[in-house]
C-alpha cells in the first residue's frame, strides 16, 4: 500500500513538472539496473541554480547525490534501501562548490539479486 501511494506521489511530481515553466534542462527515463551495478546520472549545476529530482524504484536502492571536488567526494543525500526520494539542490548551499566542480551526480547502486526498475527526472531552474 505503502509502495502504491509513493508511486501515485511521484507521478503527480512529474505531471507537475510537465506543467511548470521550464527554465533549464529537464530530463525524465528509466533504466534498468542489473544486480551489483550503479547508474549515475551527472548534471550540470552552477550557483544560482536549483534542481529538482525524485525517483522511483521497483525494490529498494541505495540512493546519493554526490559531487568531486579538490580529490574528495561530498555527499550531499545519501539514503540506504529505499524506493522513492523526492528533493531540491543547489549549489549555492555548499561551502565547497568551485568553479573546477559544476556536476552533482545522482546515483543508484543495486544491492539485490535481481535487476532494479529506476524512473528518474529532473528539472533545473535558475534562482
Amino acid at each position: 500500500m505503502m509502495k502504491s501511494i509513493l508511486f501515485i506521489s511521484f507521478i503527480i511530481f512529474i505531471q507537475a513538472c510537465s506543467t511548470a515553466e521550464v527554465k533549464g534542462p529537464s530530463f525524465n527515463t528509466s533504466v534498468q539496473i542489473k544486480p551489483g551495478d550503479s547508474y549515475e546520472e551527472c548534471v550540470e549545476l552552477v550557483p544560482d541554480q536549483l534542481m529538482h529530482f525524485s525517483f522511483a524504484s521497483s525494490k529498494n536502492v541505495n540512493f546519493n547525490v554526490h559531487y568531486h571536488v579538490d580529490g574528495s567526494i561530498l555527499y550531499p543525500v545519501n539514503e540506504q534501501n529505499i524506493t522513492f526520494w523526492e528533493d531540491s539542490i543547489s549549489p549555492d548551499a555548499y561551502d565547497f562548490y568551485s568553479s573546477d566542480q559544476e556536476y552533482f551526480c545522482l546515483m543508484w547502486d543495486n544491492l539485490n539479486s535481481e535487476s532494479v526498475k529506476v524512473t528518474f527526472n529532473y528539472l533545473i531552474n535558475t534562482k
